[in-house]
C-alpha cells in the first residue's frame, strides 16, 4: 500500500473548514452525561474544500460514501469520551485517518511464476503417493 499523508499545512486548512454540532451523549459520564452535550459530530463540507484537486474529491466521495449525508457533507461522530474537548480531538483524529486512508493507492500485484524446484518437488510428492495408493491394492484379477 503506497501511504498517503497530510502534511501539517494540510490539516491546519482542514480545520478551519470543519464545523462542529455537539448534542447530548449516550457514552460515559454518568448521570452528568444528561446535563452536558459532549457528544461532537464533526461536519465538513468535501465539494467545498481548496485542500484536494477534483480527481482527489471524487476519490474520496466514492471511499467515504457511508459517510456522506445529501448536503454532500462528510460527518464524523463522537461520544467516546466525557468532555467535548476530547471528543472534539477524537473527530478529527478519525477525520484525518480515514482521509489518509481513502487517499492511499494499493500496490499492484506482480504476478510471479511458481519455482521449478517447488513445482517438481510437487510432481514428486504426487507420484509417491500414487505409488503408496498402488501397493496398498489387491491384486483382484487373482481372486477369481
Amino acid at each position: 500500500m503506497i501511504q498517503y499523508i497530510l502534511s501539517e499545512k494540510q490539516k491546519q486548512q482542514l480545520k478551519t473548514e470543519f464545523d462542529f454540532q455537539y448534542s447530548r451523549s449516550g457514552g460515559p459520564g454518568g448521570q452528568k452525561v444528561n446535563k452536558t452535550e459532549s457528544r461532537v459530530e464533526l461536519i465538513w463540507p468535501l465539494f467545498q474544500t481548496r485542500v484536494f484537486n477534483d480527481e482527489q474529491k471524487s476519490l474520496l466521495f466514492k471511499k467515504l460514501e457511508r459517510r456522506i449525508n445529501k448536503e454532500k457533507n462528510v460527518l464524523f461522530y463522537s461520544d467516546r469520551y466525557r468532555t467535548r474537548p476530547q471528543n472534539q480531538d477524537h473527530c478529527v483524529r478519525k477525520m484525518f485517518k480515514a482521509l489518509e486512508k481513502a487517499l492511499s493507492k494499493p500496490k499492484k500485484r506482480k504476478k510471479t511464476k511458481v519455482p521449478r524446484s517447488a513445482h517438481n518437488k510437487r510432481i514428486k510428492e504426487k507420484k509417491q503417493t500414487g505409488e503408496r495408493k498402488r501397493q496398498r491394492q489387491k491384486d483382484w484379477k487373482n481372486d477369481f
